[in-house]
């Protein structure tokens, strides 16, 4: 459950609501469902449109990315010789 409601919970919450708009109950949850549905469809847009304009910054002047200066054949790791074993 969403909200950890239990059965008891949402049978009360379900009496509250009968009660409160009565006949109107269909017309309100109708109402309510699409209005999640327009904000679904509204995040979803916003979405593509900021994934469409996204450019990545360019590089400063003069940077190259790192280069390995070794490389090996061997998957183990190197020991860095700084390290201490304790």
């Amino acid at each position: 459950m969403p909200f950890n409601l239990s059965t008891g919970e949402l049978l009360v919450l379900l009496l509250v609501a009968v009660v409160v708009f009565g006949g109107r109950l269909p017309t309100v949850a109708r109402k309510v469902g699409s209005t999640i549905s327009e904000f679904k469809r509204g995040m979803r847009d916003e979405v593509r449109r900021m994934e469409h304009d996204f450019t990545p910054p360019a590089p400063p002047p003069g940077w190259s990315p790192p280069q390995d200066p070794e490389p090996r054949d061997d998957p183990e790791p190197r020991e860095d010789p700084g390290r201490t074993g304790k």
